[in-house]
Protein backbone atom coordinates (compact mmCIF):
# COMPACT_ATOMS: atom_id res chain seq x y z
CA UNK A 1 0.00 0.00 0.00
CA UNK A 2 2.70 2.03 0.86
CA UNK A 3 4.82 2.04 -2.81
CA UNK A 4 0.89 2.28 -4.38
CA UNK A 5 0.62 6.03 -2.48
CA UNK A 6 4.05 6.79 -3.39
CA UNK A 7 3.42 5.88 -7.13
CA UNK A 8 0.62 8.38 -7.32
CA UNK A 9 2.55 10.79 -5.41
CA UNK A 10 5.25 10.64 -8.28
CA UNK A 11 2.25 10.84 -10.96
CA UNK A 12 1.07 14.08 -9.33
CA UNK A 13 4.41 15.85 -9.55
CA UNK A 14 5.28 15.34 -12.69
CA UNK A 15 2.01 16.37 -13.72
CA UNK A 16 2.72 19.50 -11.66
CA UNK A 17 5.87 20.18 -13.41
CA UNK A 18 5.06 19.33 -16.37
CA UNK A 19 2.31 22.32 -16.02
CA UNK A 20 4.27 24.70 -14.35
CA UNK A 21 7.84 24.55 -16.10
CA UNK A 22 8.72 27.35 -18.95
CA UNK A 23 7.50 26.55 -22.48
CA UNK A 24 10.47 25.53 -24.79
CA UNK A 25 11.90 28.40 -27.12
CA UNK A 26 12.41 25.73 -29.95
CA UNK A 27 9.72 24.19 -31.24
CA UNK A 28 9.29 22.62 -35.04
CA UNK A 29 8.97 25.09 -37.72
CA UNK A 30 10.58 25.87 -41.18
CA UNK A 31 12.90 28.72 -42.87
CA UNK A 32 10.59 29.70 -45.44
CA UNK A 33 12.35 32.84 -46.26
CA UNK A 34 15.60 34.98 -45.66
CA UNK A 35 16.15 38.42 -46.80
CA UNK A 36 19.58 40.18 -46.05
CA UNK A 37 20.64 43.88 -46.77
CA UNK A 38 24.08 45.34 -45.55
CA UNK A 39 24.58 48.72 -46.61
CA UNK A 40 28.40 49.49 -46.82
CA UNK A 41 29.07 52.91 -45.09
CA UNK A 42 31.82 54.88 -45.71
CA UNK A 43 34.00 53.87 -42.52
CA UNK A 44 33.73 50.34 -43.95
CA UNK A 45 31.33 49.07 -41.46
CA UNK A 46 27.57 47.45 -42.52
CA UNK A 47 24.49 48.56 -41.97
CA UNK A 48 22.60 45.06 -41.39
CA UNK A 49 19.00 44.37 -42.05
CA UNK A 50 17.78 40.35 -41.40
CA UNK A 51 14.20 39.26 -42.06
CA UNK A 52 13.71 35.51 -41.33
CA UNK A 53 10.58 34.11 -41.75
CA UNK A 54 9.68 31.10 -39.08
CA UNK A 55 7.04 28.85 -40.11
CA UNK A 56 6.16 27.28 -36.80
CA UNK A 57 4.21 23.91 -36.43
CA UNK A 58 3.41 24.10 -32.68
CA UNK A 59 3.57 26.58 -30.10
CA UNK A 60 6.56 28.29 -28.73
CA UNK A 61 7.91 31.15 -26.64
CA UNK A 62 10.58 32.06 -29.49
CA UNK A 63 13.52 32.32 -31.95
CA UNK A 64 17.26 32.55 -31.41
CA UNK A 65 19.79 33.91 -34.17
CA UNK A 66 23.95 33.75 -34.07
CA UNK A 67 25.47 36.42 -36.00
CA UNK A 68 29.58 35.00 -36.07
CA UNK A 69 32.06 37.31 -36.80
CA UNK A 70 36.15 38.12 -37.32
CA UNK A 71 38.50 38.70 -34.85
CA UNK A 72 38.12 42.15 -33.73
CA UNK A 73 34.79 43.18 -35.27
CA UNK A 74 31.34 44.48 -32.94
CA UNK A 75 28.18 44.63 -33.69
CA UNK A 76 26.20 47.28 -32.09
CA UNK A 77 23.13 49.59 -32.64
CA UNK A 78 21.37 46.31 -32.56
CA UNK A 79 17.24 45.92 -32.45
CA UNK A 80 14.52 43.27 -33.19
CA UNK A 81 10.96 43.72 -34.43
CA UNK A 82 8.69 40.82 -34.62
CA UNK A 83 5.20 40.49 -37.20
CA UNK A 84 2.70 37.95 -37.09
CA UNK A 85 2.04 37.75 -40.74
CA UNK A 86 -1.36 36.14 -40.60
CA UNK A 87 -2.63 39.55 -38.82
CA UNK A 88 -0.18 41.90 -40.13
CA UNK A 89 0.25 43.02 -35.79
CA UNK A 90 4.00 43.97 -35.18
CA UNK A 91 6.20 44.11 -32.01
CA UNK A 92 9.48 45.53 -31.22
CA UNK A 93 11.17 42.87 -28.30
CA UNK A 94 12.79 45.10 -25.33
CA UNK A 95 16.61 44.70 -24.55
CA UNK A 96 16.18 42.92 -21.37
CA UNK A 97 18.80 39.61 -20.40
CA UNK A 98 17.26 39.02 -17.37
CA UNK A 99 13.12 38.35 -18.28
CA UNK A 100 13.04 34.98 -19.97
CA UNK A 101 8.88 35.52 -20.94
CA UNK A 102 6.94 38.58 -23.05
CA UNK A 103 8.39 40.53 -25.76
CA UNK A 104 11.93 40.83 -24.36
CA UNK A 105 14.85 39.86 -26.36
CA UNK A 106 18.36 38.75 -24.90
CA UNK A 107 21.50 40.00 -26.60
CA UNK A 108 25.04 38.39 -25.34
CA UNK A 109 28.96 38.10 -26.83
CA UNK A 110 29.90 35.10 -26.43
CA UNK A 111 33.73 34.95 -28.14
CA UNK A 112 33.45 35.78 -31.95
CA UNK A 113 29.94 35.45 -32.19
CA UNK A 114 26.84 37.43 -30.61
CA UNK A 115 23.47 35.57 -29.70
CA UNK A 116 20.07 36.87 -30.01
CA UNK A 117 17.51 35.48 -27.89
CA UNK A 118 13.99 36.39 -29.18
CA UNK A 119 10.67 36.15 -26.52
CA UNK A 120 7.84 35.70 -28.09
CA UNK A 121 4.77 33.67 -27.94
CA UNK A 122 3.62 32.05 -30.89
CA UNK A 123 0.76 29.19 -31.14
CA UNK A 124 1.38 28.38 -35.27
CA UNK A 125 1.82 29.83 -38.27
CA UNK A 126 4.03 31.86 -39.80
CA UNK A 127 6.04 35.13 -38.11
CA UNK A 128 8.79 36.93 -39.27
CA UNK A 129 12.08 38.63 -37.63
CA UNK A 130 13.70 41.72 -38.05
CA UNK A 131 17.22 41.99 -36.67
CA UNK A 132 19.00 44.93 -37.31
CA UNK A 133 22.62 45.96 -36.18
CA UNK A 134 25.81 47.06 -37.14
CA UNK A 135 29.04 45.23 -37.64
CA UNK A 136 32.38 47.32 -37.57
CA UNK A 137 35.27 46.60 -39.38
CA UNK A 138 34.62 44.36 -42.24
CA UNK A 139 35.78 46.34 -44.91
CA UNK A 140 39.80 46.24 -46.12
CA UNK A 141 41.45 48.69 -48.26
CA UNK A 142 44.35 48.22 -50.44
CA UNK A 143 46.08 51.15 -52.35
CA UNK A 144 44.04 50.24 -55.54
CA UNK A 145 40.76 48.70 -54.06
CA UNK A 146 38.60 48.05 -50.84
CA UNK A 147 37.43 43.96 -50.66
CA UNK A 148 34.77 43.12 -48.55
CA UNK A 149 34.53 39.17 -47.70
CA UNK A 150 31.34 38.70 -45.70
CA UNK A 151 29.97 35.02 -45.34
CA UNK A 152 26.68 37.18 -45.31
CA UNK A 153 24.69 33.76 -44.61
CA UNK A 154 26.49 31.46 -42.05
CA UNK A 155 26.36 27.88 -42.07
CA UNK A 156 25.02 27.15 -38.17
CA UNK A 157 21.45 26.73 -39.42
CA UNK A 158 20.10 23.11 -39.00
CA UNK A 159 17.75 23.33 -41.07
CA UNK A 160 17.28 24.36 -45.22
CA UNK A 161 16.30 27.92 -46.03
CA UNK A 162 14.24 28.56 -48.54
CA UNK A 163 13.85 31.39 -50.93
CA UNK A 164 17.19 33.19 -49.39
CA UNK A 165 18.32 36.64 -51.03
CA UNK A 166 21.04 38.65 -49.47
CA UNK A 167 22.18 42.06 -51.08
CA UNK A 168 25.30 44.27 -50.52
CA UNK A 169 24.36 47.98 -50.87
CA UNK A 170 26.96 50.97 -51.32
CA UNK A 171 25.88 54.38 -50.47
CA UNK A 172 26.49 55.76 -53.96
CA UNK A 173 25.44 54.52 -57.41
CA UNK A 174 27.27 54.84 -60.66
CA UNK A 175 30.28 53.09 -59.33
CA UNK A 176 33.56 53.23 -61.42
CA UNK A 177 34.18 49.62 -60.99
CA UNK A 178 32.21 46.76 -58.73
CA UNK A 179 33.62 43.25 -59.16
CA UNK A 180 31.50 40.30 -57.14
CA UNK A 181 31.66 36.30 -56.58
CA UNK A 182 29.35 34.51 -54.86
CA UNK A 183 30.65 31.13 -52.72
CA UNK A 184 27.78 28.38 -51.99
CA UNK A 185 26.80 25.54 -52.04
CA UNK A 186 23.49 25.46 -53.98
CA UNK A 187 22.15 26.38 -57.46
CA UNK A 188 21.48 30.27 -57.72
CA UNK A 189 22.00 33.61 -59.87
CA UNK A 190 24.06 36.56 -58.88
CA UNK A 191 23.78 40.05 -60.03
CA UNK A 192 26.15 42.67 -60.14
CA UNK A 193 25.14 46.15 -60.98
CA UNK A 194 27.55 49.19 -60.78
CA UNK A 195 25.01 51.40 -61.97
CA UNK A 196 22.99 50.62 -59.27
CA UNK A 197 25.62 49.97 -56.54
CA UNK A 198 24.75 46.94 -55.29
CA UNK A 199 25.58 43.35 -55.39
CA UNK A 200 22.47 40.58 -55.14
CA UNK A 201 22.78 36.56 -54.72
CA UNK A 202 19.59 34.24 -54.66
CA UNK A 203 19.51 30.79 -53.70
CA UNK A 204 15.81 29.17 -54.39
CA UNK A 205 17.37 26.62 -51.69
CA UNK A 206 20.37 27.27 -49.08
CA UNK A 207 20.77 23.43 -47.68
CA UNK A 208 21.42 23.03 -43.73
CA UNK A 209 25.00 23.78 -42.32
CA UNK A 210 25.72 25.94 -45.59
CA UNK A 211 26.96 29.10 -46.17
CA UNK A 212 26.43 31.86 -48.80
CA UNK A 213 29.75 33.66 -48.82
CA UNK A 214 29.99 37.73 -50.70
CA UNK A 215 33.43 38.30 -52.30
CA UNK A 216 33.57 42.23 -53.56
CA UNK A 217 36.12 44.37 -54.68
CA UNK A 218 34.97 48.16 -55.27
CA UNK A 219 36.45 52.06 -55.19
CA UNK A 220 38.12 53.24 -51.85
CA UNK A 221 36.27 56.19 -52.20
CA UNK A 222 32.85 54.60 -51.47
CA UNK A 223 34.74 53.59 -47.94
CA UNK A 224 36.75 57.03 -47.43
CA UNK A 225 36.93 56.71 -44.01
CA UNK A 226 37.48 53.08 -43.09
CA UNK A 227 40.46 52.69 -40.49
CA UNK A 228 41.33 49.42 -41.88
CA UNK A 229 44.38 50.21 -44.72
CA UNK A 230 46.76 47.75 -46.36
CA UNK A 231 49.62 48.51 -48.54
CA UNK A 232 50.14 47.05 -51.56
CA UNK A 233 47.10 46.04 -54.51
CA UNK A 234 44.77 43.58 -54.16
CA UNK A 235 42.25 43.40 -56.97
CA UNK A 236 44.44 41.55 -59.18
CA UNK A 237 45.26 38.74 -56.65
CA UNK A 238 41.25 38.32 -55.57
CA UNK A 239 40.32 38.09 -59.78
CA UNK A 240 43.32 35.49 -60.21
CA UNK A 241 42.24 33.59 -57.11
CA UNK A 242 38.37 33.66 -58.08
CA UNK A 243 39.14 32.18 -61.59
CA UNK A 244 41.92 29.62 -60.23
CA UNK A 245 38.70 28.97 -57.78
CA UNK A 246 36.37 28.73 -60.37
CA UNK A 247 38.41 26.25 -62.44
CA UNK A 248 39.00 24.23 -59.87
CA UNK A 249 35.37 23.25 -59.02
CA UNK A 250 34.25 23.16 -62.96
CA UNK A 251 37.59 19.91 -62.98
CA UNK A 252 36.89 18.38 -59.41
CA UNK A 253 32.87 18.60 -60.09
CA UNK A 254 32.47 19.76 -56.50
CA UNK A 255 29.40 20.60 -54.91
CA UNK A 256 30.45 24.35 -53.92
CA UNK A 257 29.67 26.16 -56.78
CA UNK A 258 30.85 29.67 -57.49
CA UNK A 259 29.03 31.98 -59.84
CA UNK A 260 29.35 35.31 -61.33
Amino acid sequence: MKRKYLWVLALFLASFSAAFLPEKVFADYDLTKMDVTAIVNSDGSLSMTRKIVYDFDDSANGVYYTQNLASGQKVSGQSVEVKDLASGKTVKPALNNQADSGNVYHFNKDGNSYKFKVYHHVDDGKVQVVYRYKISGAVDSYEDASELNFKIVGDGWDKEISNVTATVRFQDKKLSFLKGWAHVNANGHLTVDKEKGLVKAEVATLPEATFLELHLLFPNSLVSQNKKQHSGEIAAKVVDQEKALAKETAAKKARHNVYV
